[in-house]
C-alpha cells in the first residue's frame, strides 16, 4: 500500500521528522545468533539485569550482544537520523513497526521472540523453589495453556496463560518438560531430552521448550542459574 492511502502506516522516512529516529536511540539492537557470527557489525554485550556493559564470558539469560552505542544511540545512525547500514540493517530492525502515527499508536514488538533471541543451549535454569505448579488447564483449541501456581513466599494462588510447547502438546508433557529443570538444568540437555522423549514433537521440541522457558522466566517459575 503507497503512503497516503487509507489505513496506510506510515514510512520509516516520513517519520523522522517527527521521531527523530527514536527507535536508534534507545539503547543497542540486539542481534541473532546469525548476525554475531557474520562479523558484519560492531558489537557490546549488555546486562539488562544491571543496565549496563558487561565483560564476563559465562552464558547468562541477561547477556545480550548488540550493535555498538554512543551514550545509548546506535553507532550506526547517521547525523542526518538515518540509518548508515540500512541495507543490510539488523532482522529487529528490519520486522520493527513503531506504531508512531499508526492505526493503533501502539509497538507491535512481539517480546517474546526476543525474548528467546537471548537464549541459547549453554544456559541453565531451574525450579524457583518458592513456587509450586498445582495444575496445568488447556483452554478449548488448546492455543493457551493456563499454569496454576502457589507462591509460597506470598501465600496465594496465581495463574499464568502460556503457549503450548508444540501443537497438541498435552497437559502432561507441559508438566514434564516444565520439571526437567528440576535441581537446575542446561537449556540444551532439557531440549536434547524433550526430542528424544516425545518422537512425535521432536521437529517442535527445541523450539517449544525455549517458548515454554520464556513464559516461565515471565511468571517467576523458572529463574536463571547465572546472573
Amino acid at each position: 500500500m503507497e503512503p497516503g492511502e487509507s489505513g496506510a502506516m506510515p514510512l520509516c522516512l516520513e517519520l523522522i521528522a517527527h521521531c527523530s529516529a527514536m527507535c536508534c536511540r534507545m539503547g543497542g539492537t540486539m542481534l541473532t545468533p546469525d548476525e554475531i557470527a557474520s562479523g558484519q557489525y560492531e558489537t557490546e554485550t549488555f546486562c539488562l539485569k544491571k543496565k549496563e556493559l558487561c565483560d564476563k564470558d559465562f552464558e547468562c539469560y541477561h547477556r545480550i550482544i548488540q550493535c555498538r552505542t554512543r551514550t545509548l544511540v546506535c553507532v550506526y545512525l547517521g547525523e542526518d537520523d538515518r540509518c548508515g547500514i540500512y541495507e543490510r540493517r539488523p532482522e529487529v530492525c528490519a520486522g520493527f513497526s513503531c506504531g508512531f502515527g499508526g492505526p493503533d499508536g501502539r509497538k507491535k514488538t512481539i517480546y517474546g521472540e526476543r525474548d528467546m533471541m537471548r537464549l541459547s543451549a549453554g544456559m541453565s535454569f531451574s525450579l524457583n523453589p518458592s513456587v509450586r505448579l498445582k495444575a496445568v488447564i488447556a483452554e478449548p483449541g488448546r492455543e493457551r495453556v493456563f499454569l496454576l501456581y502457589r507462591d509460597r513466599e506470598l501465600c496465594v494462588d496465581s495463574m499464568a496463560s502460556v503457549p503450548p510447547p508444540w501443537p497438541g502438546a498435552t497437559d502432561e508433557q507441559i508438566v514434564e518438560v516444565f520439571l526437567m529443570f528440576g535441581g537446575g538444568k542446561l537449556l540444551g540437555d532439557v531440549e536434547e531430552q524433550a526430542r528424544a522423549h516425545f518422537a512425535s514433537a521432536a521437529g517442535d521440541a527445541s523450539l517449544g521448550v525455549r517458548r515454554l522457558v520464556v513464559a516461565c522466566l515471565r511468571e517467576k517459575l523458572l529463574l536463571p542459574c547465572h546472573c
